[in-house]
């Protein structure tokens, strides 16, 4: 599908189960579903911005699903942090959930998988979730 449909179908998930979305949120979650499922390339995010968190968390929409103290689609960043930090494997644990996306951890809805990360980025972006 391409970013109209999959935007579409946000759209229809946010009236269907009341889902909190905005129309920005929906547009930003429609974008990467396109990129990520659907007939849109998207390109890799260079090595040499792997560090920058704030282009890692709006390139990849993170934002238009999880904030940092309140569910929005996804749980909180700290409901997450508070789940995980004390396990013994907890960076690679989040940063595998990342990567892989699946369901049922958190709810019914989905999260999709973030392939295109490099490992450096998957860990950077679990540092950051279990840091809160």
């Amino acid at each position: 599908m391409d970013q109209a449909q999959w935007t579409g179908l946000v759209s229809k998930m946010r009236d269907n189960y009341r889902t909190p979305l905005s129309d920005s949120d929906i547009q930003s979650i429609g974008l990467y579903l396109s990129a990520a499922y659907g007939s849109e390339e998207r390109a890799p995010l260079p090595v040499a911005q792997a560090g920058n968190l704030d282009d890692l968390l709006s390139r990849n929409a993170c934002l238009g699903c999880h904030a940092l103290e309140q569910k929005i689609v996804g749980p909180s960043f700290k409901d997450i942090a508070q789940r995980y930090r004390e396990q013994p494997e907890a960076l690679r644990t989040v940063a595998g959930h990342i990567g892989e996306g699946g369901s049922g951890r958190w709810g019914q809805i989905p999260m999709p998988p973030f392939t295109g990360l490099s490992s450096e980025e998957l860990e950077h972006l679990a540092r950051y979730v279990l840091e809160q």
